[in-house]
Order: C-alpha cells, then sequence, then structure tokens
C-alpha cells in the first residue's frame, strides 16, 4: 500500500479503482421525496486509510484556524455548545428586536466548488504537499447509487465532498470558513448583546444559526453576502426549509414575513433539537419525541427473538444515545416522573412482558460485579449535567475568553457579584439575583443540588474560590482579596499546607503578603470555621474529587462521570448470598462469592450463556419450593425424587438422581486437568475453582452448560446424561474457537481450552 501511495504521489493520480464510490441511500424521514435521503458514499479501503492519515494530521492544525463558533467535527469542541448557547441567547430579556435564523443549507457537502475549495487551502496557507493530496483525492471521482438491490453506471463527480469520507467535514469546515468569517466581520449585520458578550453565529459543519438584532437592515446584509459566496463556492440556502423566530417582545411581524425563510413563533429544531420559545416546554417537546420514539421501536422489537442480554444491549445501543443526546443538550430540571415513565416503558420490555424477577439495580451493575450494564438513565442525566458544572469550575475571570465556550461567556457574565465556581459551592441558598435570573444556570443549580444531596458531598469544599465569592461578603469588594487571587491563593485550598490550615505568618513566607493583610486571614479563618467541621484539618471527599479529576473537555467524561455516580450506589448480594448458605448447610466466603459473580460476564464468549449464570446465582428459577409458596396447591417435593423438598440447592446439585451426573462430569473435568476436582458445590453451583485463570474458565464454563441442561428437563421425572454433557460441550467449544478467531485471540482460545482438546483426542477418553 505504501508503495502505491508513494507512485499515485508521482503520477499525481491514484488507481482508478480507488476513486470509484457506491452511493448507498439512506432514508432520513418517511417521504417520497429524493430530498429526503441521506447518500453515504462507500468508498474502498485503501482510500479512507490515506484520507484517514491527512485528517489526522489535519485535526492536530484545525482548531487553530476554524472559529470557536464553528464547533462541527473539531477536536475538542462538541455540538451541546451550540445548543447550550442557543438556551443562553434565546431565555435572556433582550431590550432590542431581536431574532434568532436557522439556515438550511441545500445538499451542503455536495455543492462545494472544488476549484474554490483549493483555493481556500492556498489562502489558509496549508503546504504545497498537502494540498497535492488533496487534489490528487479530487482528481477523477466516480460514483454508482445502489437502489434497490440495483446497481447503476457508475459517472463522474466534479464538485462537493463525499459523505463518509474521513477528511470531508474538515474540509467542509475550512470551506465555509469565511463566509462566517464575512459575516462576523460585517458591520450592516448587527449581533445581540447579551451583558459585555456579543453573539452573531454558531456552526456545527454545515448547521448555521444567526443571532441577529435590527433585522430590517441586518437581514438583506446577509442575503446579499450569502449570494455572492454561493455565486464562486456553490453554497445554496434552502429558504422554504430555513426558519426565522423573534426572540424579543415586542417585536414587528410585519418585516419577518417578507424575508425569503419561515417565520416561526413557537419553535424550530435545530441539531435535532425542538428549541421552543417558552424555556418550560422544551423538555416536554423533546422528551414525548424520544418516548413516541422508543415505543414505536419496542413495537419493532418485540417481534424478534431478543434475549434478556440482548434487550440490554439493544438499550445501551440505540436508545442510551438518544436519550444521553437529550441530557447533554437540554438545560432543563428533569423531574422523577419522566424517569418513573421511562421505566414503566423499559421494564416490561425487558422482562417480555413478564414480572421482574429481581431489581433492575442489579442489571444496572457492572459485568465485573456480576451484572449486564443496563444503562441507569437518570445517573447518566446527573453525569451529563454535573459535567457543565465541570465547566464552571474551570471558569474564572483570568481565564482567556478564546479559550472559554460561547455559551460559558453568557453564563460567567450573568453572575452578578459571584462567579460560577462560588455558585457550585454554595454554603446556603443563592439569590437568584446573583446569577441575574438566568433561567439555565436556575435549572443546572437545581440538578447540581439533586447530586449533591445524592452523593452527601460538602456545601463549602476546598476548591471553593475565595474572592467573587457571594457568600464570603468580604471579598466582594475588598481589593486585598483580589490581589491574594493574583499571588496564587485563589481558592480555600490554598490555605492549607501539609495538610493544615495555614497560620498567617505561613502564608506570608509562600505568597509575599504584607503584615496588613493580617485581618483579612482572620476573616477568611472565619468564614472556614462557620462552615466547615474540622477547619483546620484539610479534609478530603474522594467522591468529590474523583469528579474534580474528570476534566470536561476530555474524551468520556461523561462516562467517567458516569462511573463515579454508580459507584455511590451499593447493591448487596447477601440476602442471595444467605440463602444459598442456609440451603448447602455451610458458609461461602466473601472470596469465593465475588469471583462467583465475577465468573458470571467470563466464563463464555457468549451471552445466552452468561445470562443462564446469572440467573442461577442470583436465584431466579422457579424452584418447586417457590412454587408452593405462590401457589399452596403445588407441592414442594422435588418432581424427580419425590421425596426431599425441591430447594434451587436441591434441584441443581444434591438430588440423588444428579449423583451420577455430576460425578461423572467431574472425572472427566479431572483427568482432562490431570488433577483431582471432587465434586464440589461451590464448583458446580457458582465455577470457583482453584486453580490457574485458564483452566478455572474451562471448568466454569463446563459446569454451566451442566446447569443449561438441567434447565432443559426442569419440569421433567428424568435427568440429563454425561452424553448429553458431552455433546453439548464438543458444540459450544466449536463455537468458542470461532469468536475467539474472529476477535483475533486464538491463543488464548488454546490456553484455555487445550487440556479439553488434548483429552477429546486421547484414544482412551
Amino acid at each position: 500500500m505504501l508503495r502505491m501511495f508513494k507512485q499515485s504521489k508521482e503520477n499525481a493520480k491514484l488507481p482508478e479503482t480507488l476513486y470509484e464510490a457506491t452511493i448507498a441511500l439512506i432514508l432520513k424521514k418517511d417521504s417520497m421525496e429524493m430530498s429526503s435521503y441521506r447518500l453515504v458514499s462507500l468508498l474502498p479501503i485503501e482510500n479512507k486509510v490515506l484520507t484517514n492519515i491527512l485528517a489526522n494530521r489535519l485535526k492536530t492544525y484545525i482548531s487553530d484556524i476554524i472559529h470557536p463558533a464553528q464547533t462541527g467535527f473539531i477536536p475538542g469542541r462538541h455540538v451541546h455548545y451550540n445548543l447550550r448557547r442557543i438556551f443562553n441567547v434565546m431565555y435572556n430579556d433582550h431590550k432590542v428586536e431581536a431574532v434568532v435564523i436557522a439556515l438550511d443549507a441545500e445538499k451542503a457537502f455536495d455543492r462545494i466548488e472544488w476549484k474554490y475549495m483549493m483555493s481556500v487551502l492556498e489562502h489558509f496557507g496549508f503546504g504545497k504537499e498537502f494540498i497535492n493530496w488533496i487534489r490528487i483525492i479530487y482528481a477523477h471521482p466516480m460514483a454508482s447509487v445502489v437502489t434497490n438491490q440495483e446497481m447503476s453506471q457508475s459517472f463522474r463527480l466534479f464538485k462537493g465532498y463525499r459523505q463518509g469520507c474521513p477528511i470531508s467535514p474538515a474540509l467542509f469546515a475550512i470551506a465555509m470558513e469565511p463566509l462566517a468569517t464575512r459575516i462576523r466581520a460585517c458591520a450592516d449585520i448587527a449581533s445581540v448583546k447579551i451583558k459585555n458578550t456579543q453573539h452573531k453565529m454558531s456552526l456545527y459543519a454545515d448547521d448555521v444559526l444567526l443571532f441577529l438584532s435590527k433585522p430590517k437592515t441586518s437581514i438583506p446584509a446577509l442575503l446579499n453576502l450569502i449570494n455572492t459566496f454561493g455565486s464562486f463556492s456553490g453554497y445554496k440556502i434552502n429558504w422554504q426549509k430555513s426558519e426565522l423566530m423573534p426572540i424579543s417582545r415586542p417585536v414587528d411581524m410585519q418585516f419577518p414575513e417578507s424575508t425569503p425563510c419561515r417565520t416561526v413563533m413557537d419553535k424550530f429544531t435545530s441539531l435535532g433539537i425542538v428549541v421552543t420559545r417558552d424555556l418550560d416546554q422544551l423538555l416536554k417537546a423533546n422528551w414525548d419525541m424520544k418516548i413516541y420514539q422508543l415505543k414505536q421501536n419496542i413495537d419493532f422489537w418485540k417481534t424478534l427473538p431478543i434475549s434478556l442480554v440482548g434487550r440490554i444491549n439493544t438499550f445501551k445501543m440505540v436508545v442510551l444515545p438518544r436519550f444521553l443526546y437529550l441530557f447533554q443538550c437540554l438545560p432543563n430540571f428533569i423531574p422523577q416522573s419522566f424517569f418513573k415513565k421511562l421505566d414503566s416503558i423499559v421494564t416490561p420490555f425487558l422482562w417480555d412482558n413478564k414480572a421482574a424477577r429481581i431489581s433492575k439495580k442489579h442489571l444496572c451493575k457492572y459485568k465485573i460485579e456480576g451484572g449486564f450494564g443496563l444503562p441507569h438513565f437518570k445517573l447518566y442525566y446527573w453525569a451529563a449535567n454535573r459535567n457543565i458544572v465541570s465547566f464552571w469550575r474551570e471558569s474564572s475571570p483570568a481565564m482567556r475568553q478564546k479559550d472559554m465556550p460561547s455559551w460559558l461567556l453568557i453564563e460567567q457574565a450573568s453572575c452578578q457579584r459571584s462567579s460560577l465556581p462560588a455558585l457550585v459551592n454554595s454554603p446556603s441558598y443563592v439569590k437568584k439575583s446573583t446569577y441575574d435570573s438566568n433561567p439555565v444556570i436556575c435549572h443546572a443549580l437545581r440538578i447540581w443540588k439533586q447530586i449533591r444531596y445524592f452523593l452527601n458531598i460538602p456545601t463549602v469544599y476546598i476548591d471553593s474560590p475565595i474572592c467573587l465569592n457571594h457568600a464570603f461578603h468580604p471579598a466582594l469588594d475588598d481589593v486585598v482579596f483580589s490581589q491574594w487571587r493574583e499571588k496564587g491563593l485563589t481558592t480555600i485550598g490554598n490555605l492549607y499546607i501539609d495538610g493544615q490550615l495555614a497560620s498567617f505568618q505561613q502564608l506570608q513566607g509562600k505568597f509575599n503578603m504584607p503584615t496588613t493583610h493580617f485581618f483579612r486571614y482572620l476573616q477568611i479563618r472565619n468564614f472556614l470555621r462557620t462552615h466547615i467541621p474540622q477547619y483546620g484539618i484539610k479534609t478530603n471527599n474522594p467522591t468529590l474529587d474523583s469528579l474534580i479529576l474528570v476534566k470536561p473537555h476530555s474524551k468520556g467524561s461523561v462516562s467517567r462521570l458516569y462511573d463515579v455516580l454508580q459507584a455511590h450506589i451499593e447493591v448487596s448480594t447477601d440476602t442471595i448470598k444467605r440463602a444459598w448458605e442456609q440451603e448447602l448447610g455451610s458458609e461461602i466466603s466473601d472470596e469465593d462469592w465475588v469471583e462467583a459473580l465475577r465468573n458470571i460476564n467470563h466464563s463464555s464468549v457468549n451471552a445466552r450463556h452468561n445470562l443462564v449464570q446469572f440467573k442461577v446465582i442470583h436465584r431466579l428459577h422457579y424452584s418447586k419450593v417457590k412454587l408452593h409458596k405462590i401457589f399452596p396447591d403445588t407441592s414442594p417435593l422435588c418432581e424427580r425424587c419425590k421425596q426431599d423438598e425441591g430447594t434451587l440447592t436441591h434441584l441443581f446439585w444434591t438430588c440423588p438422581k444428579l449423583h451420577v451426573y455430576w460425578a461423572l462430569i467431574f472425572d472427566y473435568l479431572s483427568r482432562a486437568f490431570d488433577r483431582v476436582l471432587a465434586p464440589d458445590p461451590l464448583t458446580a453451583l457458582f465455577g470457583t475453582v482453584d486453580g490457574n485463570n485458564h483452566e478455572g474458565k474451562a471448568v466454569s464454563l463446563c459446569t454451566l452448560l451442566a446447569k443449561r441442561l438441567m434447565l432443559q428437563f426442569w419440569k421433567l421425572e428424568t435427568v440429563p446424561t454425561f452424553e448429553m454433557w458431552l455433546r453439548d460441550l464438543g458444540n459450544v467449544i466449536h463455537m468458542e474457537k470461532i469468536q475467539y478467531s474472529t476477535s483475533n485471540r486464538s491463543p488464548m482460545f488454546y490456553k484455555i481450552w487445550q487440556p479439553i482438546l488434548d483429552k477429546w483426542s486421547s484414544p482412551a477418553s
């Protein structure tokens, strides 16, 4: 491949086959219109390798040349930046006439002219070699369209970016930047002013949102500029789908009606979110849509033979991303009733419209703890909003404005005689006047109060700011505390040295403070005495420290915050453990029980096998004793032996008719692993065994298959035979080998199963 790329560079052209793409049509919405289809180009893998290399090199510098207002596919920028900014702009009180315009580009990626694109790359100063590679990629592109499994003849492309090409999003952002720069610089297009911040436009790839004041003069100038730009770039607006909403009161309705875009008064859609004029309607408009979509999906999923684990994975892969997107983008406080409604839809589907056999919290546990990782939607909602609070923590007056997202600038400017970090660490009720009655901040604080109560974390902590803190009144007007901040004494934690509250003399030496500041030291010490128990010692809160360590800009920050919240929920299995101990007549050590829970998802690569083990350990099968308690007329005696009560332990292990079955299995395993494996209930029921990890995994799966076979005879008087188990084992080993091979883990398969395979091939077996 490298030689081919080198030759392509010399010839200034790729091989013909690398230019060919197959265009797949993906229906965006239920409509017969051709514009309702999304075109995705399926490219040769060599082409994608090359463009991915170029895209990765471009990512290093693209954030330096693209304005922060463009967040689409730029490293370190997120889609919720745009929506948070929209809500902060819309739900502010505007004194002058203002509108929001959502522009809909007509086939944006498909219309950009290549000549224009090359000129822009040269203007931005990209190197000759990089531009030559872009020219090579777009030298002779061909495409064919697949429709109803029929492929059209190939045709040549003359403009546009291929959706599905790794470098296309970055190139499109670069192509849009001249238009965005011109709009920002145009004096005739008036921006919306909030406090001391100006806001004119927000972009996510081809989704453009404009915040304009003085619309009578701004909109004509905007239209003229867009038309001029489109004349040489190919960019074109679909005015019929573009929407204008007034966001000030009163507003002159005569002028908006004369503009080419549609005028809406109640709501419009941006980046998949329904933006309503009234904040109180925002949550319901979006939540109801997702609930309806979920019900439609479940109606279809019910027709498929999906196991419990499959249903859980379906929620992880399909449902969770949709609701997590809402949690990240909507600023609303979500009442508990919304989550109850969501659970009322999720739970019946999980259990196939039958009674739930175990609490949902056991399914939400991580796999290492014996669960299946069912998403806990409320914890994800809290994690997404804690991530917003993490942005607040990192904001400060000393932080450069260009390093702050625009929404954060608005929220910081909304704080009067306080700061966002101070709102996070507030020891008492915060008056709305402190943050200028910004409803977005109001909702965020309500959510943070919920999280703080759930985690039982202190209201004033070592990361609380000293200056610009509404709870510490002396620092609001005294310039001395501003001097402290400039010297590095910014938070309460800075007052401690070696875990102890520093004396004034120690602070003098460390921060070069004059003696005249001693009274201020007494003031802050009194504040600590009032709000922090045992203030003389620097106390740490492990949970809060874990939250603070998660940086909001980092990849996967919401997932890591979710892990912290999930770890705070203690899910006890002591009751289940005691029930097994009572039936076995012996204690189960904590080490064996932890290993049993871990083995649930580590015995097999097959999710259905793991589900069997989960149900066994968590006692979800209906024993004869359990059925007798539900239906008194049912006999509690074992169906096989008719002598003893049919407890789970009896039905799986101690029934006399199972002695030969288990004895032959343990004898077979002893000969395979060349050591004595005496019949043991912990090994048979829970898969725990002394020995190396690979041997333990094999034994665990072998005993699991024995129990699975017994479940097939659960209501019969007969019992499975050793030969049935051996046949099942052969089939499962074959499937395990296939799955290990497809994931490039064949050596691991042989480490686990080689003794069994040797035993299988032995003539004496």
